[in-house]
């Protein structure tokens, strides 16, 4: 029995996570759609036969003329195309990538559409905690260089003038120092806390690691830093790969900070 590749694709896209479909331009229908195609767009089984049109109301309004163009460049062209676009659910959005490809007679387009909405929301809000954190450490730069001056100043007139010192004046310039100091920490335990609260939005996705590997990797970055002179870092373990489904980047968040 010979199967020829539209069978093979349907054959694929009936078992797959993501959304399969065959689209028939000259009568402007949808020729073949797998079940993950319906729940993607959120539609039942009827509408997407009867409408596949309602597909193109919820495109997102910032990406209808992006849209639109992308549809006209891969009827122009031809061949394979990929785009991503955002789509709007119910004041839910999400970030879709469609693989197409328009047959050589140009009547048909098949394509591919996988959900990217957590990939994307992450990346948003990496880059916005990582333009916190440059804000953070030219905030701490500038507001922790006067106070470290004026406990250094301190110190230093603590080491030249403590013979000479009463016991009120040693407890008032150390009591100044612990001032200062607590200070400072409030300001640093302020800013992690902006940092922990707005990285607890990032969705977690959870992907097969390899969790020996993973805590060997931070073993060896912190034996290569400025800590291995005050601590002595030491990973062992009794199997040599331990797969498990986890958020490798909250996983190492975790353990950075537990360090």
């Amino acid at each position: 029995m010979e199967i020829n590749n539209e069978q093979i694709f349907c054959q694929m896209g009936n078992v797959s996570s993501d959304g399969y479909f065959i689209y028939n331009l000259s009568k402007s229908g949808i020729e073949y759609y797998n079940p993950a195609l319906c729940r993607i767009f959120e539609l039942n089984p009827t509408a997407m036969e009867v409408s596949p049109e309602s597909l193109i109301k919820k495109i997102h309004t910032e990406d209808l003329e992006y849209s639109l163009s992308c549809y006209e460049e891969l009827i122009e062209d031809g061949g394979a195309k990929k785009y991503l676009c955002k789509f709007n659910f119910d004041e839910k959005e999400k970030y879709l990538k469609f693989s197409l490809v328009v047959s050589k007679d140009g009547v048909f387009v098949s394509g591919i559409i996988e959900d990217l909405t957590i990939d994307q929301q992450n990346k948003i809000h990496i880059e916005q905690i990582n333009a916190r954190k440059n804000i953070t450490l030219e905030v701490l730069a500038h507001d922790l260089k006067e106070p470290m001056g004026m406990i250094r100043m301190t110190a230093s007139a603590l080491e030249n003038n403590i013979k000479h010192l009463g016991e009120n004046e040693l407890k008032q310039s150390l009591q100044f120092i612990n001032d200062m100091c607590e200070r400072n920490l409030k300001l640093v335990r302020g800013m992690v806390n902006y940092e922990f609260l707005k990285s607890s939005v990032i969705s977690i996705k959870k992907e097969r690691a390899d969790l020996v590997w993973e805590l060997k990797h931070v073993v060896r970055f912190y034996n290569r830093s400025h800590l291995q002179k005050v601590r002595n870092f030491v990973f062992s373990s009794a199997q040599e790969k331990i797969f498990l489904y986890l958020d490798s980047m909250k996983f190492l968040q975790v353990i950075n900070n537990l360090i």
